[in-house]
């Protein structure tokens, strides 16, 4: 979700900690490593834009979504003209696992900006060395799953913490 009107998207990176158990590190914890493209589309999204990302979508009749002024826009991954693979590896969000959209190079956690971990504790080290608003639980996701704020005081503050389903 942008949070705020104007945001400019461009050269942000969304990296996945596959394998994110309580010792793994940037050099342990393998995954991928995608960036927002440099152009336009990117460049002054709205606040309230929902931005719906999907890995290996396939679903028949599917359509990608790429008309902000809905404010939601639905897009696969491995959309080239959209995202650009920077690691090498798949982006493959699983058990165990932390999800961080950050600033600046693909290596390590530095300048992120918002990070979402399930199976994990709060006291694990990777997400413990994010210093960025994040969400986690402890809670293992079934097939299929996903973790989303509760919004239980309907502020931003609930994406940042255990407040999660």
């Amino acid at each position: 979700m942008v949070t705020k009107d104007f945001t400019d998207a461009r050269g942000l990176i969304i990296k996945d900690f596959t394998g994110c158990t309580a010792s793994a590190t940037e050099l342990t914890a393998s995954g991928g490593k995608f960036q927002f493209n440099n152009i336009a589309f990117w460049r002054t999204l709205k606040a309230s834009t929902l931005i719906v990302i999907r890995v290996q979508y396939t679903m028949s009749g599917y359509v990608e979504d790429t008309d902000a002024t809905d404010k939601i826009l639905d897009l696969r991954l491995e959309n080239s003209n959209y995202f650009t693979n920077v690691g090498g590896q798949p982006f493959n969000v699983q058990n165990f696992d932390m999800v961080l959209l950050k600033q600046g190079g693909a290596a390590g956690v530095a300048n992120g900006i918002h990070a979402a971990a399930f199976g994990i504790p709060l006291t694990n080290n990777t997400f413990s060395a994010v210093n960025c608003p994040k969400m986690c639980t402890d809670k293992i996701s079934p097939t299929g799953g996903m973790l989303f704020a509760k919004n239980s005081t309907e502020t931003i503050a609930d994406f940042n913490g255990e407040d999660v389903e």
